[in-house]
């Protein structure tokens, strides 16, 4: 049996792919490297708790270290099911008026960069953070985040998708950050597209065969 390391042990070598291309540890040797491990089966990070990193990036930025998310779930699942999202036939029609109202255009080959982590803007959004199985996306306003995760069933079981999408409250000259009246008006509607976004990536995916 493998020794499990202690504290002050030197790291043993490893070897995985990622987003950005294969990582091998070895690879950063001399430098500070933490390892971020995110749950598995029926355990999915919940949003706030993947974007403390995002909010502590300036205390994180002074050790001066690669920051590495590891997780047991599929790569290709998680890039496929980012990509079918971005090119499904009703989100095509929010990138058509996306590119005609803010100048914002977008192609089918853009999506499939980013899902393979080659790119970090698409369209309207950036990426505000992401692991091997999830994705955080921001608007260029930064009045809403999108969340993607992928979680596989081991042993012949469904392989699960999960789309969050949050409007922002924003500060308020007095008082507590709060949604604007426009946002607050939509909101009925944007739960409602929402589920239509999953509804038609699930589909896209199904057709696959994915």
């Amino acid at each position: 049996m493998a020794k499990t390391p202690q504290p002050g042990d030197r790291a043993p070598d490893f070897e995985l792919e990622g987003t950005e291309g294969r990582f091998r540890l070895a690879d950063h040797q001399g430098r500070r490297v933490v390892l971020l491990f995110y749950p598995g089966d029926n355990t999915p990070v919940c949003t706030k708790q993947f974007c403390s990193y995002r909010d502590n990036a300036e205390d994180l930025g002074e050790l001066d270290a690669v920051f590495v998310g590891i997780s047991s779930q599929d790569l290709d699942s998680h890039a496929e099911f980012v990509a079918a999202f971005y090119t499904t036939w009703l989100f095509k029609l929010e990138r058509a008026i996306l590119r005609w109202l803010v100048a914002k255009p977008s192609t089918d080959d853009e999506a499939a960069e980013l899902a393979q982590g080659g790119r970090h803007s698409f369209a309207a959004w950036t990426v505000e953070a992401s692991a091997p199985n999830q994705l955080l996306m921001c608007d260029f306003l930064g009045n809403t985040r999108s969340w993607f995760m992928v979680e596989p069933r081991h042993g012949g079981g469904v392989t699960r998708l999960y789309f969050g999408s949050a409007v922002v409250a924003r500060d308020a000259d007095h008082g507590p950050p709060r949604l604007g009246f426009s946002f607050r008006a939509l909101l009925g509607f944007h739960r409602r597209y929402s589920r239509a976004l999953l509804a038609a990536a699930r589909a896209r995916l199904t057709t696959a065969g994915i």
